[in-house]
């Protein structure tokens, strides 16, 4: 019983703080900024993304994302827009802005 009420508890507590939701779309816009921060946009965006304009960024030093693996989330990002393929991304939630810090591409 106690192990139920921790899960509950902890459950909980994340869904207050935010957590890391994956959704699955096509690319629908690649937006590089002069800040170097990149914006993409989904053909289907996730409700969970709380902003009006349905950006999700990518950003050196948001969810542990380094340079080598914002270069690399770039890349494959433009891979899967040029051959249209569904992506599987990976962000933040809790923020507005809706970090990505993982993402595949389905072939």
């Amino acid at each position: 019983m106690k192990k139920l009420v921790l899960l509950i508890v902890l459950l909980t507590s994340m869904q207050a703080v935010g957590s890391q939701v994956w959704v699955n779309s096509k690319i629908k816009m690649v937006y590089p900024q002069s800040n170097g921060i990149v914006a993409i946009v989904l053909k289907n965006p996730s409700p969970e993304c709380g902003n009006a304009s349905d950006y999700m960024h990518i950003k050196v030093g948001e969810q542990s994302v380094t340079q080598e693996a914002f270069n690399n989330m770039y890349s494959l990002v433009l891979l899967a827009a040029a051959s249209e393929k569904n992506m599987q991304i990976n962000f933040e939630s809790s923020s507005s802005a809706c970090f990505i810090n993982k993402m595949f591409v389905e072939f």
